[in-house]
């Protein structure tokens, strides 16, 4: 039952793994979110408030693209420093982001890190479980579990249950009480449209609220394929008899 429920554990552990980095290669989805979500106006309309920085409304889309890129990047590892992001202001180059902000990213990217760390490890467990499935000796049988469909509805309707009552409590609320927990308290990690350019180009937290939807919904389908892949070394063999079972 502990190895089963370990299997479990990081197989939907790398799931998650998979789909953030997936979706770290295209930076999020940001171009669509910008637009569903319109953030073009949302900048307009807060980046001329910014008690530090100035000109930042006359950046074009492109760019805005392309900074939040250089923000995924720096957080993934990718030889980019935060300190270096810049925009042209409409007079000069100007760096993108507050000391306030590099201490937080690079918070964010320690964070990150324990995670790829951990992530690794479950996959490791479990492609060493699909090897040991795949040739481990047993009997030669097909067999066809009538409970099959059950058990999959099941761990369908859970997860379905689980993200029902995250939108419930609220994202933001679950935004403001996971950054509570994972970052040092004297490391600011809350900052406001006013004081952050960072957070303009964002629209936090309604970016991050999208984006956890397309991760999660990326570590549902991996999640799932997975499973199948696991589910089919357990169960095929070649076709010399057949089983009936009522799991």
């Amino acid at each position: 039952m502990k190895m089963k429920l370990m299997s479990v554990i990081t197989q939907w552990m790398f799931a998650l793994l998979l789909s953030w980095h997936l979706c770290s290669l295209a930076d999020f989805f940001y171009p669509f979110f910008y637009t569903l979500l319109d953030i073009s106006s949302h900048i307009d309309q807060f980046a001329p408030q910014n008690l530090y920085k100035s000109g930042f409304a006359l950046t074009s889309d492109s760019e805005r693209f392309h900074l939040f890129s250089e923000i995924v990047s720096g957080v993934q590892h990718r030889c980019v420093l935060f300190g270096e992001i810049s925009y042209f202001n409409g007079v000069k180059w100007e760096t993108l982001l507050r000391r306030p902000e590099v201490i937080h990213l690079l918070d964010v990217r320690h964070l990150i890190d324990l995670f790829y760390f951990a992530g690794l490890w479950c996959g490791a467990f479990f492609l060493a479980s699909l090897f040991y499935l795949a040739l481990m000796p047993r009997k030669r049988t097909f067999v066809v579990h009538k409970g099959l469909k059950h058990r999959w509805f099941w761990r369908v309707s859970a997860m379905f249950v689980a993200v029902s009552w995250l939108i419930w409590i609220g994202p933001t609320r679950v935004f403001y009480t996971l950054h509570e927990w994972v970052f040092p308290s004297d490391h600011q990690w809350m900052f406001s449209y006013q004081e952050s350019l960072m957070t303009t180009l964002m629209k936090a937290p309604d970016l991050f609220a999208a984006i956890a939807v397309a991760v999660g919904m990326g570590m549902l389908v991996i999640g799932l394929l997975l499973g199948l892949i696991k589910r089919f070394l357990i169960d095929w063999q070649p076709k010399t008899s057949v089983k009936q079972t009522s799991r």
